[in-house]
């Protein structure tokens, strides 16, 4: 069984440190890719708006819904692994750390085929709704059941500091985002599944093909029994912020169904840019981070770095959040008519997307196991993402989109500033 970065292979027990991996110049090749294929999937999907009316992305959007709840299957295990993972290599215990991957990947490869197995059988359940629904539940099968495995495989990639290879991962995504418009373009809704099967079927090929862990997956249960209670508090913590982001989602669909919640498409891909660069930063520096509190142990260390981070990332945010509200309206007006009646809503999505880099923060209460304050600033999320909107929906009812945007803004305001408290109290418990 052998680990395999970089194209040359190390044992188990003599992975490569973050330093040995390329250090700052694997952080810019990386977080350069990583952004360039996120950046090329969501332009993609705003070229898209073009192609398909607000009914059928509102399909989509429903099942991306969906997905959020169905990824409780996971129980943790993968939030557990991406700890433990460059944990124990930080500690020098290899082996353990190559055994708790194998079981992981065991685990995870269950999860993936149930998750494809459900939305496949919903082709038939929901049949009725007409072949729009039946092509979308088709393609997000396999989209839903990849994107599982992908979690997985890049876990390890991650884990292990092999950045260079999961950012020529990313390349050839961007190749392949670019390359499958026509589909879409030339035969419209199914086109557009069609395209999601074919990028989901080869991108999992794809990462599994170039994976650094060239070893069996093999069920352990002590070492997933270990995982689950680890992973637990990682998972409901991840799993409410999945669905904190979804609520506003839900309260459009309860106000106009898909059709409307389609007008959403705009400001979703906002939100989702504003949140590229601080995410493709955490996937980058989370391990490493694990990896260096194996090696020191400093929590208060960790945190004011992670705060010097996160404040870095807003100020560059800003401006950008700015020029997009400037901007943004007038291009959807231009370009995507049919998406205009959610046009006013932009400005505000792009000043809720400044506030996403206190992801950077509080991340930190995972690498010290804190469950208890990452366990409450992630209900308190939850809480303020429904309250939020559902106070102004009082107010401003006669322009639901408007409210639930409003609101979400002001959930993120409120959810950011009680983040300070819930790392002082993450970095209080350790050190006690």
């Amino acid at each position: 069984m052998r680990f395999w970065p970089f194209g040359a292979g190390v044992t188990a027990g003599n992975e490569l440190s973050p330093t040995e991996a390329g250090g700052p110049r694997d952080l810019t090749v990386f977080v350069g890719a990583s952004v360039a294929a996120q950046v090329t999937q969501m332009a993609c999907s705003v070229v898209i708006l073009r192609w398909l009316p607000p009914a059928q992305i509102g399909i989509w959007l429903t099942l991306q819904v969906i997905e959020a709840y169905a990824l409780w299957i996971r129980l943790g295990v993968l939030n557990a692994m991406n700890r433990e993972y460059p944990f124990l290599l930080g500690r020098g215990r290899g082996d353990e750390a190559l055994a708790h991957l194998q079981a992981a990947g065991a685990f995870m490869g269950g999860c993936a085929v149930t998750v494809t197995a459900g939305f496949g059988a919903a082709v038939w359940v929901y049949a009725e709704r007409g072949p729009d629904w039946q092509w979308a539940l088709a393609a997000y099968s396999l989209h839903a059941g990849g994107g599982i495995w992908r979690g997985f495989l890049e876990g390890t990639y991650r884990g292990g500091q092999n950045f260079r290879k999961l950012a020529l991962v990313h390349v050839i995504g961007v190749v392949l985002q670019i390359g499958s418009l026509p589909l879409v373009a030339g035969f419209g809704f199914r086109g557009f599944c069609g395209r999601a099967l074919g990028l989901a079927v080869a991108m999992t090929a794809l990462g599994h093909a170039l994976r650094p862990v060239r070893a069996a997956w093999r069920w352990n249960r002590p070492i997933l029994a270990g995982l689950v209670l680890d992973g637990l508090p990682l998972f409901a913590a991840n799993y409410l912020g999945q669905i904190s982001a979804q609520l506003p989602r839900v309260f459009l669909l309860a106000a106009g169904g898909t059709a409307f919640l389609g007008l959403y498409a705009p400001a979703a891909a906002v939100l989702a840019l504003g949140a590229l660069l601080p995410s493709a930063l955490l996937t980058y520096l989370l391990p490493a981070r694990n990896h260096a509190y194996g090696r020191d142990g400093d929590p208060l260390g960790l945190a004011t770095g992670a705060w010097r981070q996160a404040i870095w990332m807003t100020t560059l945010l800003v401006p950008l959040a700015a020029l997009g509200a400037w901007v943004l309206p007038t291009v959807v007006r231009d370009w995507f008519p049919e998406y205009s009646a959610g046009a006013h809503v932009l400005g505000w999505a792009a000043a809720a997307s400044a506030f996403s880099p206190i992801r950077l923060v509080t991340s930190v209460c995972s690498t010290l196991k804190a469950w208890r304050p990452m366990l409450f600033h992630a209900v308190l999320g939850l809480l303020l993402a429904w309250l939020g909107p559902w106070i102004w929906l009082q107010f401003t009812d006669e322009d639901p989109l408007l409210a639930v945007v409003q609101g979400s803004l002001a959930a993120a305001v409120a959810h950011a500033l009680a983040a300070w408290p819930c790392v002082r109290w993450a970095v209080g418990h350790v050190a006690k």
